[in-house]
């Protein structure tokens, strides 16, 4: 019997020092699991060259990498050109956005070249502040915000909140703050504009037919697509580190920027440490619009030689060459000769682009065409006749040899507007310029010219339009001119 309690005992014994052991292992394997948890990014890392992902971006700041960031929005592709509709929002999540410096370079690892075929894009953002988590509304025909819950609202707002429980889709903001949504919505992106971080706001709005009146949050920071640059394989460079390099180019503004479609990072157009505080994120790199739509379209000239009625220009497209460029938005402008533009209307069905005008002014005319591997298989256009009869002059100007420094001159008698051009054999058109001086009795003195750094061997037209009862041409020559003063000789 001693035996057998003894064998009990020991059995007794090695099994409770089983089951501490166990709770041992078991202790110190949840310890190891609480040291070893990955725990959530919740801002940009930097990282060594040899840790960046492949066929990723990164922005290079001293020695170290951060990879760019894309938050939430509508702008999950690669822009082809400028969308004012696109937007990016943040909620908690903008530190993860990485700092981007001058002088510093975009890097690209990848195990292809493809990044040297297709190049990259900067995508720039404009900052437009905090609103009530919903976008890319719409005003309706009874002026209010029509919205998709499914669609327009950012998850995780407090606008989300407030409309998980609806069964209906579509809501109708009608005012927020006592403002009507219409007259603060920006109309390309849908955002409402003007409203205070965290502040809350009383909103009025429409599900189905049922009113409703609640209190929101603008919780969310939104970015919208403002600025488009493009570069190609020229700017992009090899490096012995094993990955491409891009740098940032000197004249870029400071703002938010999305490369290619991929992600964003904050640029500051200054060295690190001499950032200022009154810093503009704003700012815009383009003198105007016009010069903004010439970066991403391809653009054919349109010389308007006398103020004319109703103007009609159409182009028929066909499909695009790029395949990138495939289920993008098609569309066009008409630029006047003073910058104004004009919005092309588009039939998909018929496959043109159309524009219409009661006047058009004398001038060169730019016809701009997006995306640029849009195939345009014709453009016509038609007018009535001029709103006055012009007289026309036309004289004919031979180069037998090419020629440097030349310009073609003549006088303008009269305050009425002149268009004088110069037209190569191949239809190029070279319009010249109104000048007016003071003379030295101080009498206005008004001339027309064009100058050629050179002009190559050929035959020339020099046609002028304008009003007998208002204008006239005289002197009409060629000369020569100073490359230094640009005087004439």
């Amino acid at each position: 019997m001693k035996g057998e309690n003894a064998l009990r005992q020991i059995k007794k014994t090695a099994i409770v020092g089983l089951l501490f052991s166990g709770l041992v292992l078991l202790s110190a394997c949840k310890k190891d699991v609480q040291i070893f948890e990955k725990k959530p990014i919740t801002e940009a890392v930097e990282v060594d060259a040899s840790e960046m992902e492949r066929d990723k971006f990164y922005v290079k700041n001293g020695t170290k990498f951060s990879k760019v960031y894309l938050p939430g929005g509508n702008a999950k592709n690669e822009a082809r050109n400028l969308n004012k509709a696109r937007v990016l929002y943040f909620l908690n999540d903008e530190p993860m956005v990485p700092t981007h410096y001058k002088g510093e370079v975009i890097t690209y690892k990848s195990a292809t070249t493809d990044l040297y075929k297709e190049g990259l894009t900067l995508e720039r953002y404009k900052d437009i502040g905090y609103s009530i988590g919903v976008f890319g509304g719409t005003i309706g025909d009874d002026g209010f915000l029509h919205i998709s819950i499914k669609d327009n609202v950012v998850p995780g707002s407090d606008a989300s909140a407030a409309f998980a429980k609806s069964q209906i889709d579509e809501v109708r903001i009608v005012s927020i703050g006592g403002m009507a949504t219409k007259d603060i919505v920006d109309t390309d992106c849908g955002v409402l504009l003007g409203l205070e971080k965290d502040k809350s706001y009383t909103v009025e709005f429409y599900l189905g037919t049922y009113y409703y009146q609640y209190t929101f949050v603008a919780d969310t920071h939104f970015l919208q697509a403002y600025e488009y640059y493009s570069y190609g394989s020229a700017e992009i460079k090899d490096t012995k580190l094993s990955y491409m390099s891009f740098t940032t180019p000197t004249d870029l503004k400071s703002g938010y920027y999305n490369v290619s479609g991929t992600g964003v990072f904050l640029y500051h157009a200054y060295e690190k440490g001499n950032v200022p505080e009154d810093e503009n994120l704003n700012e815009s790199y383009y003198q105007n619009e016009r010069d903004q739509i010439l970066q991403f379209t391809r653009q054919y000239n349109l010389s308007v030689p006398i103020e004319t009625k109703d103007m009609y220009v159409e182009v028929t497209y066909g499909g695009v060459s790029d395949d990138e460029d495939v289920g993008y938005n098609i569309g066009g402008y008409l630029i006047s000769p003073e910058g104004d533009l004009y919005d092309m209307t588009i039939s998909a069905e018929q496959s043109t682009m159309t524009a219409s005008l009661t006047t058009a002014m004398p001038g060169d005319w730019t016809i701009c065409i997006f995306p640029r591997s849009l195939q345009i298989s014709k453009l016509t256009t038609d007018t009535n006749e001029p709103t006055e009869e012009a007289t026309q002059i036309e004289e004919e100007y031979v180069v037998e040899e090419g020629k440097d420094y030349v310009a073609v001159y003549a006088d303008i008698t009269g305050d009425g507007d002149v268009y004088g051009a110069v037209v190569a054999e191949d239809g190029r058109t070279y319009v010249m310029e109104t000048v007016t001086e003071k003379t030295s009795d101080k009498q206005k003195h008004r001339y027309l010219v064009y100058r050629f750094p050179h002009i190559n061997a050929g035959n020339y037209k020099i046609v002028f339009y304008y009003f007998k009862s208002e204008s006239d041409v005289t002197n009409i020559s060629v000369r020569e001119y100073d490359p230094t003063t640009n005087e004439l000789k």
